[in-house]
């Protein structure tokens, strides 16, 4: 739904269509057009160590992502538009 292209070492015998399941805490974010997906940020929630950034990818799709609250980060704020890169072995179809 989101749009991106991800390779999967399972995709070759995975059906056509499926769901791809992400852990938040892999996912980083990066400028917009330098990840693996691009989406927008509707929500920063601080949870003591760490920040739960609600995403919307391009195609509509709402992804969770969990960062590190170092205090050194910029924190993206809503609406602003980020990449996300997805760390090796953090998906499954």
């Amino acid at each position: 739904p989101g749009g991106g292209h991800l390779s999967c070492p399972a995709s070759a015998t995975a059906p056509e269509s499926g769901h791809l399941a992400i852990r938040p805490e892999r996912l980083s974010v990066t400028a917009p057009g330098a990840g693996d997906l691009d989406a927008t940020v509707e929500r920063v929630t601080y949870l003591c160590s760490n920040l739960r950034l609600a995403t919307r990818l391009d195609g509509g799709a709402a992804l969770d992502v969990r960062v590190q609250n170092s205090g050194g980060a910029a924190v993206p704020e809503r609406g602003a538009r980020v990449g996300l890169r997805v760390g090796e072995g953090a998906a499954r179809l």
